[in-house]
Formats: structure tokens, sequence, C-alpha cells
């Protein structure tokens, strides 16, 4: 079986049911926990998601591109799996007696960092290995994952505390990494040449980190100041519906797997053909993006109330208005596209700057004055900002999106 199927149909496998776990698992939350609790669940995993950013650009990235480079591969992964352990336990003993001393009992904050660390521990594992081509061993990590939640949630009183839902999906995560662990067990060398690969990863890492923390502030900004001022309901609601459209992220990040690969090769050596692909891809995508968007509109009531249950029915009104986010974010795509083609990588940034700093100057008043309308009018801002950016810059540079 391992030699028949193609490395590349697992990998698109395994993302398919990665993606699909971690949905289904919010719609069903959704449902079994109180609004507030959802909520505060939702602003753990994107505190979660912050981490995994800056792990990534420090650990995660450098390695990925520097693994073909290394002559002896098991003692650069001895080396980065130690320094990611030794950076989740001091994480934890800086931060976990901080957050006691800010939040107090409001939360059991023990359960919320053992799931944090048992994610982003998890996740380390998982892109080691897809940077390693070992897409196997990435499938059972997730084969694994999926079996303890649905282990721990058939059990009774598992889902009616948020400790509860965080102890287990946190051990799920855990344990799910025991391929991992075997691994790196087996092939542990004696890591010589950690300061060699210390520097690397600072000098890499530096640039990555800022782009990283700029990159996470100017898109969940608005979501996590939204839940300090209008309450954990809020949030959950918010994260709710952006969950709904996750299924055209999944779209997007196929556009980012396939069609940018071939819309760059192209467009070093036949430019127009690159332009009408990219062109081609708008149209079909297009297509697909008024279908969905449509729907979830005309059926916002029903779509929601099927997912999460009646009492998220008063927060239908975000549905069309995170429609519209998308429409801008479609249309804005070909442009994000271009950019990464021609490695206008300052120009994606300042984005960024631009983004977030519009963010930070107009969040008390939107928030204050228009509650959740607010966090996506500034949502919109946010990219609508960027768009207009960027396409100036693309100008300067004689770069066209549309002929």
């Amino acid at each position: 079986m391992r030699n028949r199927l193609p490395k590349s149909v697992v990998a698109l496998f395994d993302q398919g049911l990665y993606s699909a776990t971690n949905f289904v698992l919010t719609l069903f939350l959704a449902k079994q926990l109180p609004v507030a609790d959802f909520g505060m669940y939702a602003g753990i995993v994107m505190a979660t998601y912050l981490g995994l950013s800056l792990m990534g650009a420090f650990f995660i990235q450098p390695f990925q591109v520097g693994a073909s480079k290394v002559k002896n591969i098991h003692q650069y992964t001895s080396v980065l799996c130690l320094g990611v352990v030794l950076f989740l336990v001091v994480f934890t003993l800086v931060f976990l007696p901080i957050s006691r001393a800010i939040y107090g009992n409001t939360l059991s904050l023990e359960s919320a960092f053992f799931f944090a660390v048992a994610y982003l521990f998890q996740d380390f594992f998982r892109r080691i290995f897809l940077a390693l081509n070992k897409v196997w061993t990435v499938l059972g990590i997730d084969l694994l994952f999926v079996f303890l939640l649905l282990l721990w949630f058939s059990l009774p009183l598992s889902t009616h505390h948020l400790s509860s839902v965080l102890q287990g999906i946190a051990w799920a995560n855990l344990l799910s990494c025991s391929f991992g662990m075997i691994y790196i067990i087996r092939h542990f060398t004696k890591p010589t040449g950690w300061q060699v690969l210390l520097r690397k990863h600072c000098k890499e890492g530096q640039w990555l980190l800022s782009v990283a923390l700029l990159q996470w502030l100017a898109s969940n900004f608005f979501i996590m100041v939204s839940g300090l001022y209008l309450g954990a309901a809020a949030l959950g609601a918010l994260r709710l519906v952006q969950s709904l459209y996750g299924v055209l992220n999944l779209f997007m990040q196929a556009i980012e797997n396939y069609f940018l690969p071939r819309i760059a090769a192209l467009h070093h050596t036949q430019p127009e053909k690159g332009q009408h692909l990219l062109h081609q891809m708008m149209g079909y995508g297009g297509i697909i993006f008024g279908i969905i968007l449509t729907v979830f509109c005309l059926f916002s009531d029903e779509i929601v109330g099927w997912a999460a249950g009646p009492h998220y029915l008063p927060y239908t009104f975000l549905m069309p208005l995170m429609a519209l986010l998308y429409v801008i974010i479609f249309v804005s795509y070909p442009v994000r596209i271009l950019l990464r083609i021609h490695v206008l990588n300052r120009t994606f940034f300042i984005g960024y700057v631009f983004s977030f700093l519009a963010s930070l100057f107009s969040f008390h008043f939107l928030l204050g004055q228009f509650g959740l309308w607010g966090a996506c009018i500034g949502l919109m801002m946010n990219q609508l900002i960027m768009f207009v950016y960027w396409n100036v810059e693309l100008k300067k540079h004689q770069i066209v999106v549309w002929k």
C-alpha cells in the first residue's frame, strides 16, 4: 500500500483529513459548549495560533529551507526537538504565573497552557515530517489524533466543562506525537553542532519572527479585541462564522499550493500564458466563490442553526458581512500572487504594517460605536488598505494585474 500510493496523494488526503477534523471539532464544540465558553475556547485557540506563527518562524521555516543542505539530518532534528521542548517549558514557566496573577481563577489556566503546549508540540512534528517528505508518518499522527478525540468525546461529561475539553484535546495532541517521538528517539544524535544551528536560526528567524508577528496582529487584532470589548460570546460567534467560511480558505490554499507554482514557472518563460492562467483561475474561482457566498447569504439562518444550534441565531447578521469580506479577499488575490511571483516581500510587509496601524487607531471607535458590525468593518478596512497599497506599488513597478 505504501509503495503503490504516490506521496502527493497521501499528503493531499492528510491535509483534507487535518482540515476536516479541525472544522468538525469547531462545529461540535460550538454546539456542546455554552456560547461564552466557546468564545473563551476560540480566544485560547487564536492565542495558540500566535505561538504557532512565532515557533514556525524561528524553528520550522529555517529548517524547511536548510534541511536539504545539512549533511547530518538526524543531528539537525535532534537539536530542533530539544530546542522546541526547552522553548515550551520556559514559555510555560514564565507566562503561566503572569497569567495567573492577571486573570486569577476565571479560567483553568493550567488547562489552557497544557492545550497550547500540546498543540504546538504536535504541529512541530507534523511540519518537520512534511519537510522530510515522511507523509505516512504525518498521516499516522493525524489518524491517531482523530481516534483519540473520538475516544475522549465519547466519554460522559467530556464536553460539559471548558477545562475538560482543553485537557482532552491536549492529550490527543500529545499522545498522537508518539510516532514523531519514536522517530526522534530511534535516530537521536548527540547535538554537538547546536551552536552553529542556533546562530543560523537566529539569523534567518529574526526577520521571519517580525513578519509572523505582524501578520498575526494585522489578521487577528480586531477579532481578539472584540472579545475584550464585547465579551467572549461575541468572540465565539465571530470565530464560528469564520469557521463556516473555512471552506473558502481550503480553496485559496489549493491556489497557493497548485496554481501559484505553475503561474510563477510560466511567468519566467511564457509571461502571456502565465497571465492567461491567472485570469482563468480567477474566472473559475469567481464562479465557485459566487455560488458559495450566495448560498451562505440566502440560507444564513439555516446554516448557522444547523451548524451550531439556535443560540447562535442572533448572530446570523455576520454571515453576509463575512461574505463581503471574502469578496474583497478574493478580488485582491491576483495582487498577492503577483507580489509573490515578483518577490516584492518588502511591499508585502509594508502592506501589513499599514493594515495593523489602521486597526490600532480605529478599533476603539469601531467596536465602541458599532459592536460586531464594527469588527467586520475593521476587517474589511484592513483588506482594502493592503489591496490599494499593493496595487499602487505594482503600478510603480509597471506590473499590470489585468490586461
